[in-house]
C-alpha cells in the first residue's frame, strides 16, 4: 500500500517553516506597557482638541506588505474617567516628519472606560504598501483635568506625535497605541 502526500498539504506545511508563513493576524507596537501602573496619562488644563500617533515605519512593516490595518489597540490611562477615542490612520512616504494623507478616520468614537484597554476595528481598513509609513492613532477632546493620552514608561523611541491643530510635531513620549494587522 503507497501512501501519497498530496501537494496542498505539503505546501501548507513548508508555509508554516517560514517565520510568519501561516500567521494570519499580528498586534504590533513599540510600547512594552501591558499593566496601568506601567502607563502615565496626560493631559490639558483647559479643554483641547488633540490627535496623537505612532509611526509604524515601512522598515518595521516589511513582512506585512499586502496585509491590511484593521483594529487600533487603545488604552485609557485616566484613572477617573471614561473617555472616547476616534482612531486613525494616515500614510505617509518614508521618513518624513508630517504624514501625506489620512486614509481612515472612523465615523464615531469608541468610549474606553478608566485604565482599560480596548480594542476598535477601523470603518475603513488600510492595506500596507511597501516603502510607506503608518502613522496610526487617534482623536480625543480632553478636557479640563483629564489625562486621556495614554504613554508609556519606557524610553521614547523617537516615533510619537502630538498635533492641538495643523500638522503635528515630534514628542519625547512613547505613545501607548498598537495597531492590528491581517492577512
Amino acid at each position: 500500500m503507497k501512501k501519497s502526500i498530496s501537494i496542498p498539504v505539503v505546501l501548507v506545511a513548508v508555509c508554516c517553516l517560514f517565520a510568519s508563513g501561516c500567521k494570519r493576524e499580528a498586534e504590533l507596537y513599540y510600547d512594552a506597557s501591558e499593566y496601568a501602573v506601567e502607563i502615565l496619562g496626560f493631559g490639558y488644563t483647559s479643554t483641547t482638541d488633540v490627535a496623537c500617533c505612532v509611526v509604524f515605519e515601512a522598515n518595521k512593516l516589511y513582512d506585512y506588505v499586502g496585509w491590511k490595518i484593521v483594529e487600533i489597540r487603545l488604552f485609557n490611562p485616566d484613572q477617573n474617567n471614561s473617555v472616547s477615542y476616534t482612531p486613525e490612520v494616515y500614510e505617509a512616504r518614508a521618513g518624513i516628519s508630517n504624514p501625506d494623507g489620512l486614509v481612515s478616520l472612523n465615523s464615531s468614537s469608541a468610549e474606553i472606560t478608566s485604565l482599560n484597554w480596548k480594542t476598535i476595528t477601523l470603518d475603513t481598513p488600510v492595506t500596507i504598501e511597501a516603502s510607506m509609513d503608518y502613522w496610526a492613532g487617534y482623536r480625543v477632546t480632553a478636557q479640563a483635568g483629564q489625562h486621556p493620552l495614554a504613554a508609556g514608561a519606557e524610553p521614547d523611541y523617537s516615533n510619537s506625535y502630538l498635533s492641538t491643530g495643523g500638522g503635528f510635531a515630534a514628542v519625547t513620549k512613547n505613545w501607548v497605541i498598537r495597531i492590528v494587522v491581517k492577512r
